[in-house]
């Protein structure tokens, strides 16, 4: 993939700035102004990501410097440059700070396009390296996580547990009372750590839902042409924000091979079979996918956007930071206005 690093403004820090639970720790807010300016004014068939750094100097790499999140930018927005705001929530669990001392740092990004579309000469060709961001505003939100290790069970409240096991978004409204309602109006209720069978009907609905989710075009546009190795250590990351151990992989790799088990149904058991930090993390994922699923109705022309492969990795790229915290509503709201407004470009 072909990227520009983008330089922006400088932030500086001061002593007395860092301490606990001051700036830059987990759940923390951060408003970037920033533009794009597109030389040659030809717009990209594929979405565009912009992904933000804090650096100590002004070479912005992705492996030494902080990541405060990123932005998605649908296809057809440009016109010679745009301005925009993005907020962002901090994806660790630690400050920034732990490692850093006073001083002045860069804010940078890089800009890409999407990787399925093979615009590199888009890149190349029509961005000019240069770009403004100034970061106008700190919000400290005190958004916890979860404590709650209990294992997870799948019934008539929980089918968002397949959508972010499987899918890493959250759900849409409508597909998630769906699914809801089949597992409710079954008498679903299937947890494999507490020991429950699957018999009967439960056992019918339980493999509708891994068909389904399994058969989709979402499901081919995420896991389509990577090997089943690669699958599997997908739906580990999308889950718990990690490569699978090597136990996790000589069992399930060769299951999922061989076609005992779907890569659908070995998500939803690998998900409702997590323990210790993995459940954590996978609790605060739901929990915010949850609420990002019920606040649709808070924001005019969201749920009508949260339709298709773009709406898809909006939702993935928003739910990959709460790992280490869980979402507040001022978060989902902004999402949702943003969902909104890119829907309208």
């Amino acid at each position: 993939m072909a990227d520009i690093d983008l330089k922006f403004d400088t932030f500086v820090v001061l002593p007395n700035a860092i301490s606990k639970d001051n700036f830059f720790d987990s759940g923390d807010t951060i408003t970037i102004d920033y533009s794009i300016i597109n030389e040659k004014n030809f717009n990209p068939e594929g979405v565009i990501f912009v992904d933000f750094y804090l650096s100590t100097d002004d070479l912005i790499g992705t492996r030494d410097d902080f990541f405060l999140g990123g932005a998605y930018l649908p296809p057809g927005f440009f016109e010679d440059s745009t301005l925009f705001t993005h907020l962002i929530t901090l994806p660790t669990n630690t400050s920034f700070f732990d490692n850093n001392v006073p001083g002045e740092y860069f804010v940078g990004a890089f800009i890409d396009v999407d990787p399925f579309f093979d615009r590199e000469t888009f890149i190349d060709d029509n961005f000019t390296d240069v770009a403004q961001a100034e970061v106008i505003d700190i919000q400290i939100i005190n958004n916890l996580p979860t404590d709650d290790t209990t294992p997870l069970t799948l019934d008539g409240t929980t089918a968002q547990i397949a959508y972010v096991a499987y899918y890493g978004r959250p759900a849409d409204v409508d597909g998630l009372n769906f699914w809801n309602q089949v597992l409710s109006e079954n008498g679903v209720s299937y947890s494999p750590i507490r020991g429950d069978p699957l018999i009967g009907n439960e056992r019918n609905i339980y493999h509708q839902i891994v068909n389904q989710f399994g058969n989709s075009d979402e499901a081919n546009r995420l896991f389509g042409g990577l090997s089943v190795r690669e699958q599997v250590n997908l739906v580990y990351d999308l889950a718990f924000d990690r490569q699978a151990e090597q136990g996790g992989l000589d069992f399930w790799v060769p299951r999922v091979q061989d076609g005992s088990v779907s890569l659908a149904a070995f998500a939803l058991e690998v998900a409702l079979g997590a323990r210790n930090n993995d459940i954590i993390t996978l609790r605060n994922k739901i929990e915010s996918a949850d609420l990002f699923s019920d606040s649709f109705a808070r924001q005019l022309g969201a749920k009508e956007a949260y339709v298709g492969s773009f709406a898809e990795g909006f939702g993935r790229h928003w739910l990959d930071v709460f790992g280490s915290s869980i979402s507040v509503q001022s978060q989902v709201d902004s999402a949702l206005a943003e969902l909104a407004e890119l829907a309208l470009i």
